[in-house]
């Protein structure tokens, strides 16, 4: 009988203990309406902007910081702000040096040369769904990557490439506050490339994207509506800035749509409550211009944001400032 009461001492104990942990342990707070999706913290988040090139046929994701995109080159780097690379030939200074950069292209013809002159060290690669053949080149600690990207019947259909700068090249570079380790650069490659879609298999949507369009007699805050097709997104407002930010096509420019939003604008957040679409920006997005051309910025912000049924007004702010913004 002794024994028969400790072990029912033992479990009282024990279903108290897991009560009391039920009743005042930790809680999963509830996402506020326009929160992003909680994810494993392999994966890229929802902070993350997206590129996408119609040209070119693909959408990809990206950090912005750490990495920087250049439109003219369909290409994300991050520069290092005080290690200069040095020319082997005289000394000369090349400039800041780039530890990682990203080049998307569709032209394969270097895969089918890498193909014929390098076809025994070819390498299978996969990130998520993008899979093909992964070829490297360069010296030591410097170099280049190339993903040729196949298709079901391993032709390849679209070229990445990631030139790298490690820590055999230069042991110094760790030394860098900003340098991205080796392991750091990979990572960071496999989670850009596994958001990598080409347009034509992707699901599509369309938005609307407001900007002015050659007038005279148009008032500066009138902005006309264009319709892109994008990949479907759970963050499609946010996509939607980050893409007139952009400014308009070639074929939309000469059709007389203009953009007044300066090029190296920045949306630093973007957050829907209670139908309040809340955005802020970086200073560049109201630097030059007079009073016309910062109506006109506004106007087209809060038309493409309004756009959307979860959007029933639009509030922006710079740098978290909502007074005296967009002024001449």
């Amino acid at each position: 009988m002794r024994n028969t009461a400790i072990i029912l001492s033992i479990i009282v104990i024990v279903l108290l203990g897991v009560v009391g942990y039920l009743a005042f342990g930790p809680k999963t707070e509830p996402l506020a309406q326009g929160s992003p999706t909680p994810i494993v913290t392999d994966s890229p988040t929802p902070e993350w902007q997206t590129y996408q090139n119609e040209t070119l046929g693909f959408s990809v994701r990206y950090p912005s910081p750490p990495l920087t995109l250049n439109t003219q080159t369909a290409s994300l780097s991050h520069a290092l702000k005080n290690y200069n690379l040095k020319s082997e030939k005289d000394g000369s200074d090349l400039g800041p040096a780039i530890d990682l950069e990203i080049t998307f292209t569709k032209d394969t013809s270097q895969c089918n040369l890498l193909d014929k002159d390098l076809a025994g060290e070819a390498k299978p690669f996969k990130y998520g769904s993008v899979s093909g053949k992964q070829y490297e080149t360069g010296t030591e600690g410097a170099g280049m990557f190339y993903y040729c990207i196949t298709n079901s019947k391993q032709q390849s259909v679209f070229l990445v490439q990631r030139s790298y700068l490690q820590t055999t090249y230069d042991i110094n570079l760790l030394q860098q506050p900003d340098f991205l380790t080796d392991a750091k650069q990979a990572e960071l490659f496999g989670q850009v490339v596994s958001t990598f879609t080409l347009l034509e298999n992707s699901p599509q949507t369309t938005i609307k994207l407001f900007f002015n369009r050659t007038n005279p007699k148009a008032e500066c805050t009138d902005v006309v509506a264009v319709e892109r097709t994008i990949p479907k997104t759970e963050t499609i407002a946010t996509v939607a800035i980050n893409t007139l930010i952009q400014g308009p096509t070639s074929a939309e420019k000469a059709a007389g749509y203009t953009s007044q939003i300066p090029k190296n604008s920045k949306l630093n957040s973007l957050v829907i409550n209670n139908g309040e679409a809340l955005a802020d920006f970086n200073a560049a997005t109201q630097s030059g211009g007079g009073s016309c051309s910062m109506a006109a910025r506004v106007a087209q912000i809060r038309q493409t944001l309004l756009q959307f049924p979860t959007v029933k007004s639009a509030k922006l702010s710079v740098e978290g400032k909502t007074e005296d913004i967009f002024q001449p």
